[in-house]
């Protein structure tokens, strides 16, 4: 199967700016993954014979989601087709921008007989700036919003190291933006059959990395709405980031401690997380690599530890001795460098 070369690349574009995943039907007929309020939307999309110098078809899943007549802007990409990967990708964020604006109809068609439902768009979509945080899913069986929750959660006052030593404090704003929530309704014949939508927190993969799980308040059974709960996640999270930033200057501390205890400088260290690090030892005419590894659980839990070379080439775990949670960063470093050197 040979895809002409245009296609490819504008695919790949696609998948570049947009997260698209493409599977490869034919040399011209292609099934779009796009991601949208954390599903994946299936389009497939079909090119003519001669490449892409002519605009592609696509085909939905919904079969009353036409944007070709609800929408200018993509109207507007067909009349001014750009050959190539550029007017593909514009092509694909308008009709992604059209079926937004039909997820919000069918929401309105499905608020209109049931009031709970009403009561969550009119807070959610209509108040002010709500429309442009918001994405909505709707389906037989579930209404799905998923709710930015980004803004006035400040990660780089509570995790200035991060900024400083593993990511730029862009990246950090970026990063900020792209914390959302998402509350799932599920429906029945009747309407929301919640009391309490089912929740979920969605962290960028990097933050993900620094804080963990966050644990969400609970919700409320006396018909709180999602807009009234976004306060309570902010507050959660910044929570959250706080102890992360926390946490993770100690653990720099500790691997600066065992650097100045005598193992030097680390010769692999991972920036992101401050868990692991490897140091070469050479005591007397024996090489010695010594790893250590921090858990979510540190300090209480002690480093693992792992000596690795000598003459015979041995590889072992070493055991620390005694431990207390409460030494400072540099009396843990002390005590493990200790340690090392008597076990080598």
């Amino acid at each position: 199967m040979e895809v002409h070369p245009e296609i490819y690349h504008s695919l790949g574009v696609l998948s570049k700016s947009l997260g698209v995943t493409t599977r490869y039907l034919s040399a011209t007929k292609f099934l779009l993954e796009v991601p949208y309020c954390t599903e994946a939307l299936r389009w497939h999309l079909t090119f003519s014979k001669v490449g892409a110098q002519r605009v592609p078809d696509f085909i939905f899943e919904e079969e009353d989601f036409l944007p070709l007549l609800q929408s200018k802007r993509v109207t507007s990409c067909l009349q001014t087709w750009a050959q190539g990967a550029q007017g593909l990708l514009l092509l694909v964020q308008a009709v992604l921008s059209s079926y937004a604006d039909y997820q919000r109809w069918r929401l309105e068609t499905l608020a209109a007989r049931d009031a709970r439902l009403k009561f969550e768009m009119e807070t959610l979509l209509n108040h002010s700036g709500g429309s442009e945080d918001v994405q909505v899913l709707t389906s037989a069986t579930r209404v799905i919003f998923v709710v930015h929750v980004g803004t006035g959660v400040d990660c780089l006052s509570v995790l200035p190291t991060v900024a400083e030593d593993c990511l730029s404090p862009a990246n950090l704003r970026s990063l900020e933006q792209d914390i959302r929530l998402k509350v799932s309704w599920s429906l029945s014949a009747s309407g929301v059959s919640d009391a309490v939508p089912a929740r979920q927190l969605l962290l960028p993969s990097q933050l993900g990395q620094l804080q963990g799980k966050v644990e969400l308040p609970a919700w409320p059974s006396h018909g709180m709405c999602t807009l009234e709960y976004l306060p309570q996640v902010k507050s959660a999270v910044q929570r959250s980031c706080q102890e992360a930033g926390a946490a993770l200057l100690l653990r720099r501390d500790f691997f600066k401690g065992l650097t100045a205890a005598g193992l030097g400088e680390p010769v692999e260290f991972d920036m992101a997380t401050c868990s692991t690090a490897s140091y070469r030892l050479k005591i007397e005419e024996e090489a010695w690599l010594v790893s250590v590894d921090l858990t979510n659980m540190f300090p209480e839990q002690k480093p693992r530890v792992t000596i690795q070379g000598g003459s015979a080439g041995e590889c072992k775990a070493m055991d620390q001795g005694a431990w207390d949670p409460r030494w400072s960063a540099h009396e843990m470093a002390v005590k493990i460098a200790k340690a090392v050197r008597s076990c080598v």
